[in-house]
């Protein structure tokens, strides 16, 4: 046959129904909430020193992992989800250890990789 679409049973496994389904919306919260962070910082160093660029940065990435919070739950999403924000945890730590500042570059690097750690753990460990 060509599927069974819903329901729990199956040859899939009955009993990660339940919990795959809060898997799902744990990890696009927890996407869509780095993102805004993200986002967030750019939108103050816009407004804090006019940084046209970080606020251009913040949008397009913020964006990107509201889009990838939707399909967090496929392998590809959470493959753009590590390739983003091991991007962007990689070179905000290259702005923090050249700057010497925390802010924005250490803050945006260990937000980025907790949000790997989360990643890692809510697929390996959840």
């Amino acid at each position: 046959g060509g599927g069974g679409g819903g329901g729990g049973g199956g040859s899939s496994g009955g009993d990660d129904g339940g919990a795959d389904d809060f898997g799902n919306a744990r990890r696009r919260a927890v996407t869509f909430a780095y993102g805004a962070l993200v986002f967030g910082g750019g939108v103050a160093g816009f407004v804090k020193k006019g940084s046209v660029p970080s606020l251009v940065a913040s949008t397009i990435f913020g964006v990107a992992m509201g889009s990838i919070a939707l399909i967090s739950h496929l392998i590809g999403g959470l493959l753009l989800a590590l390739i983003c924000s091991g991007f962007m945890c990689s070179f905000m730590f290259k702005r923090w250890r050249e700057s010497g500042k925390f802010m924005p570059g250490g803050m945006v690097s260990l937000a980025s990789l907790g949000y790997i750690g989360f990643l890692f753990v809510d697929v390996f460990l959840l």
